[in-house]
């Protein structure tokens, strides 16, 4: 169950671990979540843009709404934050996002590693006190 601070600021979530199928989809759709991923193309007349992986062996997209956000200049190429409400559409997921920062310069590999030992420890403590 999330609490509300994880609802209003989302759930760290990685562009690897969101699963388009069918059977897995209900574990995201309707969850608000922070992705950051590179921006691959913006569509400015669509307000969407797609996220890759920054991961380079990694080929999973993921399609942004941009409706909500104010209109930003949008880098190819740049590293960027989205943190909005996940839902699955058309056999897809589809990010509606709320906030958007560009992260450039952000070391991922470090990010990845420290939101790895947060689970971690937050699941040993979950644990500890159940």
């Amino acid at each position: 169950m999330a609490t509300a601070y994880q609802k209003r600021h989302g759930e760290i979530i990685f562009l690897e671990e969101i699963d388009d199928t069918f059977e897995k989809h209900h574990d995201f759709d309707g969850k608000t979540i922070r992705i950051t991923a590179k921006l691959e193309n913006h569509f400015p007349v669509d307000q969407k843009v797609t996220l890759i992986s920054s991961k380079p062996v990694s080929c999973r997209q993921l399609e942004v709404d941009t409706s909500l956000l104010p209109p930003t200049s949008y880098i190819k190429g740049s590293l960027y934050q989205f943190i909005g409400e996940l839902k699955f559409e058309n056999q897809r997921f589809v990010l509606c996002a709320k906030v958007v920062r560009c992260v450039d310069g952000m070391d991922m590999e470090l990010y990845q590693q420290a939101v790895k030992l947060q689970r971690k420890y937050l699941h040993k403590i979950h644990m500890t006190t159940t």
